[in-house]
């Protein structure tokens, strides 16, 4: 008997010890729960006053006079985890971190972790990595830091690209930001342009400037994160954390990087003492078991009825979970696709945003909705199998070439055949180039030219209207972007021959909410309404 209270006791003093260490790792939401202090510090504050870039896409940067990127979406996340105002505004670099320094701001939204800039700042958990890449003209043989040596580089100044340059021993013409380098490197005034990978991508891929090539720079990966001053309260680093933590539990950070740049990173590393303390944990339980066997086999039942009724709560959570999941891997693979076919920048994400609208107002289910909208997202899924030279190529395509780019609806098909439970969006991917009169002798013929009429699935027919609307309305590398009434003038023309008369017919009706899709490109809100009436 006085064993059993040892070894009790010695039990006890084990789960104390695990819920200490191991309980924001269990209880996620006590991790991210703001104190009273802290609560006190936010409605003392009022509002939160944020720093960001004007000009280093796709993290931060002004379009068309309104603030973008996914450091702004971020803001307007955080602002509603935390319930405060923040008042986010843009500059250049170098200005930004001065207004840091001069109290004229409470963080900046994004920086790059250095050694020397931990004595600057206080950073929050990094949301992010980030590495740095050479912009050269294709041909070029440059490929590392090695090649740099005679080259004239340009850098953007104060960045952590351009200090990473001078700690390896290269010189940099420094310039205010990215724009300016990529100006320089267009001109011939410089050989080379150093920046960032994603800024690069973003300038280079999404403007079709296809005679250039980014490469990735091995060894210069590095974690990014919101700065605040070493002069700030030590509780706003706690809150943005906090905030942070929030955002990750809920899935919305992993939306955003999945909408803005693929799959997303862990924020925050788990205690190394937790699985430790839980294998103790459970060698003490069995213990405990095998002195105590009595008192267990008189809970089993009610124990059992109660862990049914957890499973029921579970299964439907589970449901839930997979379909978010889904989601993200089909964002994630437009962007993928986006990256590889850097012409139509972002082009699945509108598609799907104008296939949904259609499909709503043509009264398609909830499953429905669901299997258009992923089938949207991925309906260029099969352009990995596409040559890059012609898929990068501005100029009109050859016969082989079209021939070429018009297999991708059999790629896409070949890909997602074998996954089971994916056949609406299968079909979608396949047949999105089929016209409603089957004629495959036209200028847009019909490809691959199996099904025609009624006999098409309507999810592919609203695809093939929602992609010809974005393909219209989007600039290109060798046309400027139509206006909403010049691409549905365009479409009616072929109602009854490339496209579905009835699809045609809902266009018009929902005129109002495509005009307001071009005039808002930000598709926060309709992705938040989207989810919620598909619920997830």
């Amino acid at each position: 008997m006085r064993l059993i209270k040892i070894y009790m006791t010695l039990y006890v003093l084990l789960l104390l010890l695990l819920a200490a260490v191991g309980a924001p790792v269990l209880f996620p939401s006590l991790e991210y729960t703001l104190t009273r202090e802290e609560e006190a510090f936010l409605v003392e504050r009022g509002t939160l006053r944020a720093l960001g870039d004007d000009n280093f896409p796709p993290f931060s940067y002004v379009r068309e006079g309104r603030s973008a990127g996914f450091e702004r979406d971020l803001v307007l996340e955080l602002e509603r985890v935390l319930g405060v105002e923040i008042a986010h505004t843009q500059g250049p670099w170098t200005e930004v971190r001065a207004k840091l320094a001069r109290g004229e701001g409470d963080f900046i939204t994004g920086m790059r972790i250095l050694p020397e800039r931990e004595e600057l700042y206080n950073f929050t958990l990094p949301y992010h990595e980030t590495f740095h890449a050479l912009v050269v003209p294709r041909e070029s043989e440059v490929r590392g830091m090695q090649d740099l040596g005679g080259l004239r580089v340009a850098a953007q100044k104060s960045s952590a690209t351009y200090e990473a340059l001078r700690e390896q021993g290269v010189w940099a013409v420094g310039v205010p930001n990215p724009e300016a380098g990529l100006q320089l490197l267009t001109q011939g005034q410089v050989d080379v342009w150093v920046e960032q990978y994603w800024v690069a991508r973003f300038f280079v891929g999404f403007r079709g400037m296809d005679r250039w090539a980014v490469h990735p720079l091995e060894g210069t990966v590095g974690e990014y994160a919101m700065a605040v001053s070493l002069h700030s309260d030590e509780k706003l680093v706690s809150i943005l954390n906090k905030g942070m933590l929030r955002l990750e539990a809920s899935g919305a950070l992993a939306d955003l990087h999945a909408r803005w740049f693929g799959p997303m990173m862990e924020v925050g590393p788990e205690s190394p003492l937790v699985p430790i303390l839980a294998g103790a944990t459970g060698l003490a339980t069995l213990g405990l078991g095998l002195l105590m066997l009595g008192v267990y086999l008189d809970r089993q039942v009610t124990r059992k009825t109660a862990e049914l009724v957890q499973a029921n709560k579970l299964l439907s959570y589970e449901q839930h979970k997979l379909g978010k999941m889904l989601l993200n891997a089909a964002r994630a693979l437009g962007v993928t696709i986006e990256i590889k076919d850097f012409n139509t920048g972002n082009h699945s994400q509108r598609v799907a945003r104008v296939a949904y609208i259609i499909g709503k107002k043509m009264g398609l289910g909830e499953k429905e909705l669901f299997a258009l909208h992923i089938g949207a997202l991925m309906h260029d899924i099969g352009k990995v199998g596409v040559p890059d030279d012609v898929l990068a190529k501005a100029d009109v395509l050859s016969a082989e070439e079209y021939r070429q780019m018009r297999l991708h609806p059999e790629i896409g098909d070949n890909i997602l055949r074998n996954v089971e439970g994916y056949d609406q969006v299968r079909e979608i991917v396949l047949y999105h180039h089929e016209r409603w009169d089957g004629d495959r002798n036209q200028r847009y013929p019909a490809y691959p030219g199996l099904l025609c009429g009624a006999s098409i699935p309507l999810g592919a027919r609203i695809v093939a209207v929602a992609d010809t609307f974005d393909a219209i309305t989007s600039d290109r590398p060798y046309r400027a972007a139509s206006s909403l009434s010049d691409a549905l003038a365009i479409i009616q023309s072929c109602s009854g021959t490339q496209f579905d008369p009835a699809v045609v017919e809902v266009a018009f009706l929902v005129e109002d909410e495509l005009r307001q899709a071009l005039a808002s490109p930000d598709d926060t809100d309709y992705h938040l309404a989207m989810e919620k009436s598909m619920g997830l």
